[in-house]
């Protein structure tokens, strides 16, 4: 169709861009850090660099007010979306290039900053630095990432590769991989360095924004070749190849593929794209390299991959380089490559966009096609070096920012700002199918319904594509993940998630159908793929006769929160209402009466409250036993068992309680006042204590090791003699670390120090006493 003329200022560069979950049709967040132009890094105060823009796409306006930015220059950062889905940026710039910066004057200092971005809230709040130089006596100046390498892995951590160190930092390359783990907010170094690009006979290599791929097998693959010789990894003796990345181990796996020849794809001013994931194939990778005169491309499914060319480019720009350009995945399964130059500087654009068919055979869901290229309309606006690209749930393709020249980017230049969008073909066809309904969270290898405007006989396929992140030609987050439609039934498709996150790693996607024809909706709806748990924990799993008895007399009998059901992982509104819960007697199969046994609901808990609307939490569900009546124990000879099943949406989750006849001693394990389960039981309670010294009023210690028994017994015994209370001595025995601190130590200053835990045993019955009850304890 074309590109669309309506030109709109983003008033600033576009450095860097991501796509983010907001609203029916998303925003696209951008942000430039000092822009490539020192004078702002460099403002007094520092304010200057300080831009962050968002572009609504629905609206096709910016904006400007009121949107905070980080307080480090995330100029030429790298970043990927996290494993909650929020976008991570990892390092920038601390300082331009100077004679003493290694001397080296292509490289900016890198610093160790790092930051996530709310969009909903549109902030940013700081996580965790980049690790130090471990191999570094003073660490304190040493790490940092300036362009850097960053991908998404299949557990959701993020790992960054290579980049420009701080300035005190003795190594030229940081060559120490480091993933960040969300749930512990931390960066986690790796167990051993990369070879180093610089190393004597390796030639330079600078290995900035390295393309990177996490493959449906867990692993990474680096489209961008790798200084290593698989027989010597970290000696840098000047063999570089594409291969896979084991990020747990560190190690380089499989096979060493030859580099390109074309020393185009050797640095970073090159897109790569991983091809559409087909669960026809049991998504075998493929990966897409372009922007050269020839483009080139690997599939990973075979005995020994190699680089191959494409069919050959088309038309007027087949023998123009586009250096500098961006690729995008299309929901149609097509690349679109738009931007790039062809001669940097003074720039000779190349403003075509380019469409690659990669050859799928739609039909029986592999690669059995012909792949071809084929020239589009030309854009208005140059990019070069800076330029981003990205995908938009409506379909159209994204572009801005760019430098004049490749040279430093002057904040004055506002063509370069604008913001211009390309139309696919597919934009222009009237009457494309419509979303209706689709959930907001989907989890892994589980069926779910869409629901759409017209019969879903007329649906070919379903796809989610990840939201993109792009910046000096790459976009290592955007990946397109065929699904399987296991169903159709009048408007209401039924497909099925890919069965593990290797495939799809944790974060937002745009959910697509994609018509008889070709053709995608109008509107793709934002889902998120995320590892949730589902767990039942009983703080009361055993009840026993005597128990119900003499609490009730025969009569209706709760036992208050008892049950818990939580759910770990989700973000507010991913899930409503309440779980459904069956109970089933284990012995016969058959389900339990409500005459001898229920739940009752007894509120819905909030980890944060208010829910924060982009970080995930637990959300927990408490529940009451009730007993009608002694008529669950009816027939029990010693124990019976009761399966509980809750069931909430996709998850479902299930714990035994025991029914006995036997005595049942219990404790606690839930704070009275809030409900809220704990690590710990509020029925044990640790306290120090000093030989030679009277504790509880009347209860002294002596100051040999022999006294110590003597003395919980008698603490014991005066406990179990008190009346239960508010005065119960059990309750003046302090609660907290720092309230009731233990010592390591034996001994200190010639007193004996003595470190005891006492339990709270609770007990009921009509007559019978509970004898030698013994608790165990365990120590960390």
């Amino acid at each position: 169709m074309g590109w669309n003329a309506a030109l709109v200022d983003s008033q600033i560069l576009a450095v860097h861009a991501a796509l983010v979950p907001t609203g029916d049709q998303g925003e696209v967040v951008l942000f430039g850090g000092d822009e490539h132009w020192s004078a702002q890094q460099e403002s007094a105060g520092g304010d200057l660099w300080k831009k962050t823009r968002v572009y609504d796409v629905g609206t096709h306006a910016v904006v400007a007010a009121s949107v905070p930015s980080p307080d480090s220059d995330v100029f030429c950062a790298h970043h990927a979306f996290a494993a909650d889905g929020r976008l991570l940026i990892a390092g920038g710039t601390s300082k331009w290039p100077e004679s003493d910066a290694h001397g080296h004057g292509l490289d900016f200092l890198g610093h160790n900053r790092s930051w996530l971005y709310n969009p909903h809230t549109r902030d940013w709040v700081e996580v965790a630095m980049l690790r130090r130089n471990p191999d570094q006596p003073d660490e304190a100046e040493s790490g940092g990432r300036w362009y850097p390498g960053c991908v998404t892995l299949a557990n959701g951590d993020v790992i960054a590769t290579f980049g420009h160190v701080m300035q005190q930092d003795y190594r030229h390359r940081n060559t120490l991989p480091e993933r960040y783990n969300q749930a512990a907010n931390t960066w986690i170094l790796a167990p051993k360095a990369m070879a180093d690009p610089l190393a004597p006979g390796s030639g330079v290599r600078y290995l900035f924004y390295a393309r990177a791929f996490t493959l449906p097998d867990g692993s990474v693959f680096f489209a961008t070749p790798m200084p290593t010789d698989f027989a010597t990894a970290a000696s840098g003796d000047g063999t570089y190849s594409s291969t896979r990345y084991d990020p747990l181990t560190g190690d380089y796996e499989g096979f060493e593929i030859p580099e390109p020849g074309s020393g185009a794809y050797h640095d970073w001013s090159r897109p790569a794209v991983l091809l559409p994931l087909l669960p026809g194939e049991d998504w075998r990778p493929r990966v897409l390299f372009c922007g050269d005169t020839t483009a080139i491309k690997i599939d990973l499914g075979v005995a020994s991959p190699n680089w191959q060319n494409t069919a050959p480019r088309a038309g007027a720009v087949s023998a123009r380089t586009r250096t500098y350009s961006n690729a995008v995945l299309l929901p149609n399964g097509q690349v679109c490559l738009v931007g790039g130059v062809h001669v940097v500087d003074p720039e000779d654009p190349v403003l075509q966009a380019e469409i690659y068919d990669p050859g799928i055979d739609w039909a029986t869901d592999d690669y059995g096609g012909t792949d071809s290229w084929a020239v589009k309309e030309s854009a208005q606006l140059t990019r070069n070096y800076h330029s981003v690209a990205l995908l938009l749930p409506n379909g159209k393709v994204w572009t801005a920012g760019g430098n004049d020249n490749a040279n430093s980017g002057n904040p004055d230049n506002v063509g370069v700002k604008q913001i211009e969008l390309y139309e696919p073909d597919y934009v222009a066809v009237a009457n494309r199918i419509q979303i209706s309904d689709a959930p907001r969270f989907v989890p892994y290898g589980q069926p779910f319904e869409i629901m759409l405007d017209r019969a879903a006989t007329n649906v070919q396929r379903v796809a989610l594509i990840r939201n993109g992140s792009a910046t000096h030609s790459t976009n290592n987050d955007q990946r397109y993940v065929g699904l399987q439609i296991t169903s159709r039934n009048g408007n209401t498709l039924t497909a099925t998630a890919p069965p593990n996150s290797a495939i799809a790693p944790p974060g937002y996607y745009m959910l697509w159908v994609i018509d008889n024809a070709g053709n995608p909706c109008q509107l793709a709806r934002f889902v998120r793929m995320a590892h949730v748990g589902c767990r039942v924990v009983t703080d009361r799993s055993t009840f026993s006769m005597e128990e119900i008895e003499s609490l009730g007399g025969g009569g209706q009998v709760t036992i208050t929160n008892a049950i818990y059901v939580y759910f770990d992982g989700l973000i507010d509104g991913e899930l409503s209402g309440t779980p459904t819960f069956t109970l089933t007697w284990t012995d016969t199969n058959g389900a339990v009466a409500s005459s001898e046994l229920t739940l009752v609901g007894a509120g819905r808990l909030l980890e944060s409250s208010p829910p924060h609307p982009d970080v995930p939490q637990r959300v927990t569900f408490a529940y009451h036993v009730r007993f009608p009546n002694l008529s669950a124990f009816a027939g029990v000879v010693d124990e019976r068992n009761v399966r509980l099943t809750f069931t909430l949406g996709p998850f479902s989750c299930s714990e035994t309680i025991d029914l006995t006849k036997s005595p049942n001693p219990y404790m606690l394990d839930v704070d009275p006042a809030s409900n809220n389960p704990h690590w710990l039981s509020t029925d044990v309670r640790v306290f120090l204590a000093v030989g030679g010294s009277t504790y509880f009023g009347n209860v002294n210690h002596g100051t040999t090791d022999a006294s110590a028994i003597t003395f919980i017994r008698d603490v014991i015994d005066k406990f179990n003699a008190a009346p239960e209370g508010p005065a119960h001595p059990f309750n003046s025995i302090p609660t907290g670390q720092s309230a009731a601190p233990l010592a390591l130590a034996s001994q200190i200053l010639g007193m004996r120090l003595f470190n005891y835990a006492v339990a709270k045993v609770r007990y009921r019955a009509t007559a019978t006493t509970a004898q030698d009850v013994k608790v165990f304890f365990r120590l960390f």
